[in-house]
């Protein structure tokens, strides 16, 4: 199996005035919540949230990523963020 790893501290997409791939036009700097508080009670909908740099850092390394998911064909992909925290039985899911 194919195996990508981007890490933002050294990944210039963590910069949005840089990028290699993504151009910072492609990363919105504002988002509404609404969709949002539909899965997640912890937002209000029809709110209007300004994107830090580090969260469009993210969005941009998560739009590099999916970008080479499909020039690669890849059928499945998965991102771990750094605070994840996997279950002792994590494989057998």
């Amino acid at each position: 199996a194919d195996r990508l790893m981007v890490t933002l501290m050294r990944h210039p997409a963590s910069n949005p005035a840089q990028g290699d791939e993504i151009d910072a036009e492609d990363v919105c700097t504002q988002w509404e919540t609404t969709l949002n508080s539909q899965f997640d009670t912890s937002y209000k909908p029809h709110c209007v949230l300004t994107m830090s740099n580090g969260e469009r850092g993210c969005a941009m390394s998560h739009l590099q990523l999916w970008r080479k998911m499909v020039q690669h064909n890849w059928q499945r992909m998965m991102v771990f963020e750094d605070d994840i925290r996997l279950t002792e039985n994590f494989n057998d899911k």
